[in-house]
């Protein structure tokens, strides 16, 4: 057996130097290296205090490090609601953006990183943007170029700033769409990635249009790196609900795909389907469209221990890696009340095959025992280089009192059809409101993106005493072949 470790912690170490991975915390002193083995078929729990320790996991997929948690941008503002975005054509380039509340302002602050999540830059507000209502989505083009979108300083407005020199200097804003009055709100913009795509670069904004009484999704996109934007389009419910939540990704060849959740008109709002829409033309229009496409039952409200405010807005990712499961279209999102969720709200899966026309049934990504009373909301979803899926949520699994959260990743190798759960907070907090804010708010989403072999998951929870954005920088590594640990507490 010590022969056996000894040539585990060689191998572990070589892959650890040969990708260049090393983390930086904001409070780091040293680092050292922690291992801990993965089974899949023993769901143990694994729980670690704050500390600088990479820990280094023998999983069904490989050797995996989670590394230490850490803040990208410090600061006295309170941070919500971040975002991630990753160019597979651009590596190690990482941007985050997110609600910052002084209080003395409100806006948008972003974190970058250009060497792989090792250092980190940023600012509190956006200098192309400094006066603004929040709600950020970044993207990065094949050059480089950061892509910044938010509600603007009129709320009826959704604008875009863009930088080209790695956040040191911004653009000034764009308006790139307007609405009569309310608020174009719940926004997401998205870059078309692929290389061989005829629509390489172009830039597709989506939003909910709150003046409108049937409050439809509002589609615009650029065709020249965001400084016009048009070809507006509507997408209204003709079953009398109402869209918000939308999500927009490209497919390999170009595909515009949109997910949203069509919910109830009247309180609570609660979610009952996931829709969906597609577009084959570069979003020139969208031939296909169906508010219905997943059957669901939202977690609309408030949670009830810590009476934050929780929704259900779905969240999408495409494979575009080439590989087996190159088109697959992934959707995550909360429910509760609807198998496969049980009575406390659990983080499902769907995935299409066929461009969208069909979805698989539903799973539920969470591996705690069902209907346990324990909480999982607002998870994100990536897939990385390898075509491997991750899906990022907060879960109040451990605690005994279901009043304190962490946070885990959920991944499959497989398209989809299997998950292992890893916790990569090394902390609990205990979600609550931010003061000052709408009631109930602790933000109302949750970020992760990939590059090169490493997964950044990116959330906000206030264990120094502040709402900050966190990341744990997971680096994925190579399968290998080695005998079992025997001890269960190396088993996860």
């Amino acid at each position: 057996m010590k022969k056996i470790l000894s040539i585990l912690g060689f191998i572990i170490v070589g892959f650890l130097i040969l990708t260049g991975q090393s983390y930086i915390p904001d409070d780091a002193t040293s680092v050292k290296i922690e291992v801990k083995e993965i089974s899949p078929y023993i769901p143990l729990d694994l729980k670690r205090p704050v500390n600088n320790i990479p820990v280094i996991l023998y999983s069904p997929f490989g050797i995996t490090s989670v590394g230490p948690n850490f803040r990208p941008y410090p600061h006295t503002a309170t941070q919500s609601e971040v975002v991630g975005y990753c160019n597979p054509n651009v590596q190690n380039k990482v941007i985050a953006g997110w609600n910052s509340y002084g209080p003395s302002f409100y806006g948008t602050g972003f974190g970058l990183s250009t060497n792989g999540g090792v250092n980190w830059t940023g600012n509190y507000t956006l200098p192309g943007l400094s006066v603004n209502s929040g709600d950020p989505s970044v993207v990065v083009s094949s050059n480089g170029k950061i892509y910044m979108n938010a509600i603007g300083p009129s709320s009826s407005t959704q604008v875009v700033t863009w930088s080209t020199d790695n956040g040191v200097t911004w653009a000034p804003y764009v308006i790139a769409a307007q609405i009569s009055s309310s608020v174009a709100d719940k926004n997401h913009m998205t870059i078309d990635d692929k290389a061989t795509s005829p629509y390489y670069n172009y830039l597709y904004l989506s939003f909910t249009d709150f003046s409108n009484s049937n409050q439809p999704l509002r589609f615009d996109r650029s065709t020249n790196g965001g400084a016009n934007w048009g070809n507006t389009q509507y997408l209204t419910s003709t079953l009398g609900f109402r869209f918000q939540g939308v999500n927009i990704h490209t497919g390999p060849n170009g595909e515009v795909y949109m997910v949203w959740a069509t919910r109830d008109a009247a309180s609570p709002y609660t979610e009952r389907y996931v829709g969906f829409a597609k577009s084959t033309n570069g979003g020139a229009n969208f031939q296909y469209s169906k508010e219905n496409a997943i059957a669901i039952t939202g977690i609309r409200g408030y949670l009830k221990t810590s009476n934050i405010r929780v929704n259900s807005f779905p969240w999408m990712a495409v494979d575009k890696t080439g590989g087996p499961y190159n088109g697959n279209i992934y959707v995550t999102w909360s429910q509760k009340n609807q198998a496969p969720a049980g009575t406390d709200p659990d983080i499902c899966f769907a995935k299409s095959t066929d461009g969208g026309l069909n979805w698989s049934t539903p799973l539920r990504i969470n591996d705690d025992p069902l209907n346990n009373g324990r909480d999982q909301w607002f998870s994100n979803i990536c897939v990385d280089q390898y075509g491997g899926v991750n899906i990022i949520f907060y879960d109040s699994r451990n605690p005994s009192t279901n009043d304190s959260a962490e946070v885990y990743v959920a991944r499959s190798v497989d398209g989809g059809n299997s998950w292992t759960n890893i916790l990569v907070s090394d902390h609990r907090f205990k979600p609550k409101p931010i003061s000052g804010l709408a009631g109930g708010y602790q933000g109302d989403y949750i970020g992760i993106c990939a590059s090169g072999n490493t997964v950044y998951p990116l959330w906000c929870d206030d264990y120094t005493g502040a709402y900050q954005v966190w990341t744990a920088p997971i680096s994925l590594g190579p399968s290998i072949t080695h005998t079992p640990l025997t001890d269960d507490k190396y088993r996860w």
